[in-house]
């Protein structure tokens, strides 16, 4: 018997009142998140410096680049189990659920094992540019506390992604929220303390992984027992389906690591650790729109998913349509305000020594717009579950995107690996995420999609 959904989910034929709210939940809690470094910066730049606040720039960004060990299968839960949702089918949903866990435990062990053993054997401070005497000599010990992090928190995070598939958007945004004052007051008490670059590095990367443990443990034993995951219900059929759409989804996480967080890493090598924690900062506050409105969109993945799985084909391209409207233009309003107010606010916030550069502020600007754009339509391939179009595009941006950075830094300075980052999203992700989004909505996709296999009976 199929048992009754949580009041959070936003079913395909759910009142556009219900899915509104879930998108300003959403909203709202995103909007904590990324209002969090407000608080958490200034004890940070207060407790290491300007150097070392360079180093934990840098070292922080490798958290971009482990999400895709997992190799997509917790991004193609959210399609599968939205899909599956859609269709009714309860069975199929904990069938997906029990062999991700399966697999996500997993790559979890081997990530723990090869965190020691890549601590024991890299010379962080040089691979990561992190030669000035300045830094502190426990570089290594933080990217191992990165690694840890990831490893703990890619099982742990099981129940976020199951809610999202759900579209269970209240309980996905409490528990994101929750988040928030766990990492605050890890920071706050490492500030009072006097501690060192490893512990602020485990307080911001490590801690949220705390809230992702008790939100999957209330999701599968209070809110959608029937959907718990049981290893023994793991099922050998759907690996291949979920591993061939995760790695269109890990590609992609990769593709955007390349982009966004290789950008601190070169301008270490090309400039300098104080340019690269000049960087980190001017890019934090040039994000916070679009992840804000981001999390305003999110919700839509699952529901385009849902409703493509149903065969709402004109449904969908009209909402694909108005998303993208609405996207680019509060893109065009957010990223102008950015230019204007970004370094009074950063000269009061955190002092001059980090206020940016007028070419790096417009560098920024021009890429969030492009990412407000492009954002709707990578939402409906994904929920599509468009692998193959995913993995090409997300493949061309990052073997484009990297070496551009490099030359570009070299060039232009610190803003350079913006620019770069700019090219290769207007290329290969803007322009044809366009395209292919209003042909895959125009009738029944050319491609099929990839969904859950049908649970036997």
């Amino acid at each position: 018997m199929t048992a009754t959904a949580a009041p959070e989910v936003e079913r395909p034929g759910a009142p556009r009142r219900g899915m509104l709210i879930g998108l300003l939940v959403n909203g709202g809690a995103r909007a904590l998140l990324v209002a969090t470094p407000a608080v958490t910066l200034p004890l940070v730049t207060g407790g290491l410096g300007t150097v070392n606040y360079g180093a934990y720039a840098v070292i922080t960004a490798i958290a971009a680049f482990l999400p895709w060990a997992d190799f997509g299968v917790s991004l193609s839960m959210v399609t599968s189990v939205s899909q599956a949702s859609g269709r009714g089918d309860t069975a199929g949903m904990r069938a997906v659920v029990s062999t991700g866990l399966a697999m996500l435990l997993g790559v979890g062990a081997a990530l723990l094992a090869g965190s020691v053993l890549l601590w024991a054997l890299v010379d962080w401070r040089s691979v990561l540019g992190l030669t000035d005497p300045g830094v502190t000599a426990d570089v290594s010990l933080a990217v191992l506390f990165v690694f840890l992090s990831f490893a703990v928190g890619i099982p742990a995070n099981l129940g976020m992604k199951v809610m999202l598939g759900l579209q269970m958007n209240r309980a996905f945004a409490f528990w994101q929220a929750a988040s928030v004052p766990v990492v605050i007051a890890a920071v706050a008490g490492g500030h009072a303390l006097g501690a060192s670059l490893p512990w602020f590095v485990l307080a911001t990367v490590g801690t949220p992984n705390l809230m992702a443990v008790l939100a999957s443990l209330w999701l599968f034993r209070r809110a959608r027992p029937d959907i718990a995951p049981r290893l023994a219900l793991a099922e050998r059929s759907r690996l291949r389906p979920m591993l061939s759409l995760g790695a269109a989804f890990a590609v992609n996480s990769i593709a955007w690591a390349v982009g966004y967080s290789t950008s601190s890493i070169v301008i270490s090598h090309a400039v300098g650790a104080e340019a690269a924690g000049v960087y980190n900062v001017s890019e934090r506050l040039s994000s916070v729109g679009f992840m804000v409105f981001e999390s305003l969109l999110l919700p839509l993945w699952p529901m385009f998913g849902a409703r493509l799985a149903a065969g709402d084909y004109a449904g969908t391209r009209r909402n694909v349509r108005t998303a993208a409207l609405v996207s680019t233009v509060v893109g065009l309003v957010v990223s102008a305000a950015f230019v204007w107010a970004a370094p009074p606010v950063i000269r009061v916030w955190l002092g001059e020594a980090y206020v940016p550069s007028q070419g790096l502020l417009l560098a920024l600007a021009v890429s969030s717009v492009i990412q407000f754009a492009a954002e709707p339509f990578g939402l409906v391939l994904s929920g599509a579950g468009a692998k193959r179009f995913l993995l090409v595009s997300a493949l061309l941006m990052a073997v484009t995107t990297l070496p551009l950075s490099i030359w570009l830094a070299d060039a232009v300075g610190v803003a350079g690996p913006t620019w770069a980052l700019c090219i290769s999203l207007t290329v290969f992700v803007l322009a044809p995420s366009a395209y292919y989004a209003h042909r895959h909505t125009a009738a029944p996709a050319t491609e099929p999609v990839t969904g859950p296999v049908t649970a036997p009976n």
